[in-house]
């Protein structure tokens, strides 16, 4: 299983201070907003809110813009627990695409974020 592990800091742009999340993998990948996570091929991946994360609740992981089948079915919650879970595809070629991460900030409003996912073949 390959945990990823989220927790939302501040990030300045410009002259603006915005919400942006943390992203660290338990495979030693780590960065802020666009992170490609590797995920081993048919392998389960765990979201889970990161010690002191900010974050109240993930409300939705999901794939975006690919035609590309990543995920077996979309991440869902797992029962009695703030985190999402799902299987990646058995492959036999390397699959990556972008998918959305949307959650509540602990002092309340919505954050979404843009990381990559990446599937490395058997």
């Amino acid at each position: 299983m390959t945990q990823i592990f989220l927790k939302n800091i501040q990030c300045t742009v410009g002259n603006e201070t915005i919400n942006c999340l943390a992203i660290k993998d338990s495979n030693g990948r780590f960065g802020v907003n666009d992170v490609e996570s590797e995920v081993n091929s048919g392998q389960l991946v765990s979201w889970e809110l990161a010690e002191d994360s900010g974050i109240k609740k993930i409300t939705k992981i999901q794939l975006k813009g690919t035609k590309t089948k990543i995920f077996k079915k979309d991440p869902e919650e797992a029962p009695g627990r703030n985190n999402f879970q799902t299987e990646v595809v058995e492959t036999k070629v390397v699959l990556k695409g972008a998918y959305l991460i949307e959650y509540v900030l602990d002092g309340g409003g919505k954050v979404k974020i843009d990381p990559f996912i990446k599937v490395l073949p058997l």
